[in-house]
């Protein structure tokens, strides 16, 4: 019988650990979410400061932020924030699972599933707004000075990678479990 104990407090140290990590990242995106959304509202909130970060992501343009480039500049910011912020809620949902004991079964499959669309998304969308970003900010300028700027950056592309890793994921539990599934009936 001592082995059978040994056994069980084993797996209840390591289903301690799991439930300790899923904690540690429903903090982390927790912090992910409030962070960029501290900093949307510090940028957004005053012009000067929107130029500034406008300059940081399109430096090679000549433009004016007048009052309505600010504000749809601000839309656009906070449209990029809210598919973030959808990736980390997809996230935070994986570790809630896992903290509530799931390992490998569908809802886990489906929760990395959806936590590749929303990061598919999310890139689409940090591609999109650089050229519409653009478009808004040098409006301003008049017919012939107006600017589209079509550029995919490091940051895009690593996006794309995370989503496609996020749906290998979501197909390797699909498997396993399907295997699993498939080993249980032989016995």
């Amino acid at each position: 019988m001592p082995s059978l104990s040994v056994g069980q407090d084993i797996a209840e140290a390591s289903a301690r650990r799991l439930r300790r990590l899923a904690v540690a990242g429903l903090i982390l995106c927790g912090l992910g979410a409030v962070l960029p959304a501290a900093w949307l509202i510090w940028s957004c909130t005053d012009i000067a400061r929107f130029h500034m970060v406008v300059h940081q992501q399109l430096p090679d343009m000549a433009f004016v932020i007048t009052s309505t480039a600010w504000g749809l500049g601000a839309v656009i910011c906070a449209c990029l924030y809210g598919l973030y912020a959808w990736v980390l809620w997809q996230a935070a949902a994986l570790f809630r699972l896992v903290r509530q004991g799931e390992r490998f079964g569908p809802a886990m499959e489906i929760g990395l599933q959806r936590l590749a669309l929303a990061a598919l998304v999310g890139a689409i969308g940090g591609v999109l707004s650089k050229p519409l970003l653009g478009v808004i900010v040098t409006w301003a300028n008049g017919p012939h000075h107006r600017q589209l700027v079509l550029a995919v950056s490091s940051e895009d592309v690593t996006a794309l990678l995370a989503a496609v890793l996020f749906s290998l994921l979501a197909r390797i539990v699909a498997e396993g479990r399907r295997i699993d599934e498939e080993n249980r009936g032989f016995i």
